[in-house]
């Protein structure tokens, strides 16, 4: 997809290629494989670099299967550094906090932690649902608040945070009825 028609980009791009999921065809021409595939994608036709500056002068990228060792990443990431903003990029990187973000921060990506796939999963999945209906996320969200901050995992509390520190959010849980705890003004 152009990264510069608005619209164009919906949900996750597969930027060297997808399989169906039986496994037995690729979905899509631009399927990165070989090294040969690779050195076209990248290199000859250059079209994987195109398009990965268009979408980071645009976008907020989160990278999902990657290693900050991967070679497409590495170099793509170090031939494109001096555009990379700080905010930017992002990875999700499986291991302690300190770990994961020695492994991104020279390269200009903000690593995301998590402690195990099924925990990645779970994440994935929640941010898909966010992203499928962001009103009833938000809407799901207030509700939720109902219980008080004391009564909330951590990562409950911080979407709240997140639903209260946007406008429209902040409208939904002011709105909800019944109100949430005054509790959470502190």
């Amino acid at each position: 997809p152009d990264p510069a028609r608005a619209g164009a980009l919906r949900g996750i791009i597969h930027l060297h290629g997808k399989v169906s999921h039986d496994y037995t065809v690729q979905e899509g021409p631009e399927f990165v494989l070989s090294s040969a595939d690779f050195g076209r994608a990248y290199l000859a036709d250059g079209w994987a670099t195109t398009f990965m500056r268009a979408l980071m002068n645009r976008y907020r990228i989160v990278f999902v299967g990657y290693s900050a060792d991967d070679p497409p990443i590495q170099y793509l990431l170090e031939a494109l550094q001096p555009s990379i903003a700080p905010g930017q990029l992002y990875a999700l990187q499986e291991g302690e906090t300190s770990y994961a973000s020695g492994l991104w921060r020279h390269k200009g990506v903000t690593a995301i932690p998590f402690n195990g796939f099924e925990s990645l999963w779970q994440t994935l999945a929640a941010w898909a649902e966010r992203a499928r209906d962001p009103d009833a996320w938000r809407k799901r969200i207030a509700g939720m608040a109902l219980r008080g901050p004391r009564d909330l995992q951590p990562h409950e509390r911080g979407q709240v945070a997140h639903l209260v520190s946007s406008p429209v959010g902040a409208t939904i849980f002011a709105e909800h009825d019944p109100a949430p705890p005054a509790e959470w003004l502190c």
